[in-house]
């Protein structure tokens, strides 16, 4: 198992609420066009990553953290059978203090990078998923300014840390995809509060975790 990336420490006595995130990136091949599998996110309003929190006893292993949040967040895909989550070669993003977008607080936020790989057919991972809760979204997307509020602000913090952007990180699958049972939003991404894009069903808005 790929050992964990050493992260920056947050000062202890900051007058700010802190929060530290284990954020999972997953790249697709779909027709050849690059995609992020994005979840919707209830409490923050937006698609955003795979992930999520890290416990207090994750706090030496926050690779165990994107772990378990994958499973938590892609049930019923369990980790080592059909899938695989390993550190990105990046250093942690911290930024702050903002207000939570959750709980309105001034919080600072430190998240570190990691990727995930399916060990056997997407198509059939994605399947099992509920496809309400989840978008591929066209890579498109994020070139285009401004960039929708329904898109998580985790993918700027991303992009900051990554020299050459999404080109350089890593694909889940090694092929392209043409089976994928999923909505895929194409360059004229639709509001998270509609419905429907011209390219296919986005989720509720309420859907996940």
């Amino acid at each position: 198992m790929a050992r964990n990336l050493e992260l920056p420490s947050l000062h202890t006595q900051l007058p700010y609420r802190t929060s530290e995130l284990a954020c999972v990136v997953i790249r697709l091949r779909i027709d050849e066009r690059p995609h992020l599998l994005m979840r919707a996110h209830r409490a923050w309003k937006d698609w955003s990553f795979v992930g999520g929190h890290v416990e207090a006893d994750e706090s030496e292993d926050w690779l165990r953290a994107a772990c378990r949040e994958t499973e938590e967040e892609m049930a019923p895909l369990r980790c080592g059978l059909d899938v695989e989550v390993a550190p990105l070669a990046l250093p942690a993003s911290v930024w702050g203090p903002v207000a939570s977008r959750s709980s309105g607080k001034l919080t600072i936020y430190r998240a570190a990078w990691y990727h995930l790989r399916f060990l056997r057919d997407p198509a059939l991972c994605l399947a099992a998923l509920p496809s309400e809760r989840f978008l591929l979204l066209d890579e498109e997307n994020l070139r285009r300014r401004p960039r929708s509020r329904d898109i998580s602000g985790l993918v700027a913090q991303l992009e900051r840390v990554a020299p050459r952007g999404l080109d350089e990180l890593p694909f889940a699958w090694p092929e392209s995809c043409t089976r994928i049972s999923m909505p895929v939003a194409c360059p004229s991404l639709a509001p998270l509060s509609e419905v429907a894009s011209p390219c296919g069903a986005l989720a509720n808005p309420n859907a996940g975790g």
